[in-house]
């Protein structure tokens, strides 16, 4: 009985799955027809300021927001424009992790029927500051027997 009734679960699961799928390339073959363009693109400058959490020559990860209520950070990876722009630095190799940085990007908006794709580019990285340093101190152990 057992047996049947999980037989029974992975049939359904397969049947579901199945249909999921077909849907999607009905969506897909639809929008083809349509036109494999975006209906509007919009493209919009826009500003971020934060930490440096990662940098390579091609993105950089900024947190820009942190709660500490509710222990969250807000993160934002973009890649970076060959052609960056850098302010008050003379390369991406004088930026460290911890800097605060303010980094104006583009973000372009491709709308289709049923979606909206974004996509984002920094096109010029103004350092703002230093990473804070942290004290590096040993730990005191203090009590009753010390």
């Amino acid at each position: 009985m057992r047996g049947c009734a999980l037989a029974k679960k992975i049939a359904f699961f397969l049947a579901g799955a199945a249909l999921v799928l077909a849907l999607n390339l009905s969506a897909e073959a639809e929008q083809a027809k349509e036109g494999a363009g975006p209906i509007r693109t919009t493209a919009d400058n826009k500003e971020i300021q934060g930490e440096v959490t990662s940098i390579s020559k091609d993105y950089i990860a900024i947190t820009y927001l942190v709660d500490g209520q509710k222990g969250t950070e807000y993160e934002m990876l973009l890649p970076i424009d060959k052609n960056v722009k850098l302010e008050h630095k003379r390369s991406l190799d004088e930026i460290a992790i911890g800097d605060i940085v303010r980094v104006q990007f583009r973000e372009v908006a491709d709308e289709y029927k049923n979606e909206t794709k974004k996509s984002r580019k920094g096109t010029i990285i103004s350092f703002v500051s230093p990473a804070v340093k942290k004290p590096e101190t040993d730990t005191m152990v203090s009590g009753p027997n010390n």
